[in-house]
């Protein structure tokens, strides 16, 4: 309430209307990008994400994946991290 009075101010109504608007209409969406720090580097297709070994980079029993963002979750997403063993 403060940050709308804040922007009243500022702007007047109909920028505080506008703001308002444009939070109501933003879809949010998931969003996974690979950082190369231990794999490849790039994002990942979703809404069904996917993450697989080979993605990341194994030390001993360990495996590690590095992002840079991994973030945004709702209902409509989902995350599978994936080992494949032969």
């Amino acid at each position: 309430m403060r940050m709308l009075k804040a922007i009243q101010k500022t702007t007047g109504s109909i920028g505080a209307a506008i703001l308002i608007l444009a939070s109501l209409i933003t879809t949010p969406h998931a969003e996974v990008v690979l950082d190369g720090t231990v794999g490849p580097k790039g994002s990942v297709s979703g809404p069904d994400y996917v993450i697989t070994d080979a993605m990341g980079s194994q030390a001993g029993a360990n495996l590690f994946h590095s992002f840079e963002t991994f973030n945004k979750w709702g209902q409509s997403y989902s995350c599978l991290f994936l080992i494949i063993i032969v």
